[in-house]
């Protein structure tokens, strides 16, 4: 679908190296997630898949045997309706997985407001802004096709207070699992 969409724009294959990459980084993001998956979840856990989309990790969470609750902004069949950065959380979560949510998130911290109180871990991804691609694409804007937002480490890690963060560099960004502190309390709630 990929190749046959941008092979077409123009007559040209200019994007062909390009998707070679991304492919590549999407396949290892799949990768993380799914390793992820498999190490910590357990039969009867209750994970919400926050931009679940089409269900790209319900395989793996089927077979760890975990209870899902698919959300997403778009309307899909027998996936619920949840704008994370308006809306709570509907459930108390064991383990939220939001994969590709934060960077169309203008107020990052709605986000964080909106999942950290009701969830033990969460599972997320952010586009790093000192990346020199993310920070060419916020000094040219044009490059920013997807109108994507961008954080810092830092800034992460701020909203973070009160549980327990791990970074993994990917790509032009970090996957960040977050474990639940003793205390919830948090400067944003």
């Amino acid at each position: 679908m990929w190749d046959e969409r941008y092979e077409l724009i123009n007559g040209h294959n200019w994007y062909r190296p390009l998707y070679y990459w991304e492919k590549r980084l999407a396949r290892h993001r799949y990768d993380y997630v799914c390793e992820y998956i498999r190490r910590e979840v357990r039969p009867g856990m209750t994970v919400a898949d926050v931009g679940c989309g089409y269900g790209t990790y319900w395989e793996a969470l089927k077979a760890c045997g975990a209870k899902i609750y698919p959300y997403d902004i778009i309307p899909i069949e027998g996936v619920g309706y949840l704008d994370i950065s308006k809306n709570r959380l509907p459930i108390q979560a064991d383990l939220t997985i939001c994969i590709g949510i934060l960077p169309y998130i203008a107020k990052w911290y709605e986000f964080f407001k909106n999942i950290l109180p009701y969830t033990d871990k969460l599972l997320f991804d952010f586009l790093d802004k000192w990346n020199c691609l993310n920070a060419l694409r916020r000094a040219v804007p044009a490059l920013n096709v997807r109108k994507v937002h961008f954080q810092s480490k830092w800034e992460i890690g701020w909203a973070l207070t009160g549980g327990y963060p791990r970074f993994a560099h990917r790509g032009t960004g970090w996957m960040v699992e977050w474990k639940a502190g003793q205390n919830k309390a948090h400067p944003l709630f």
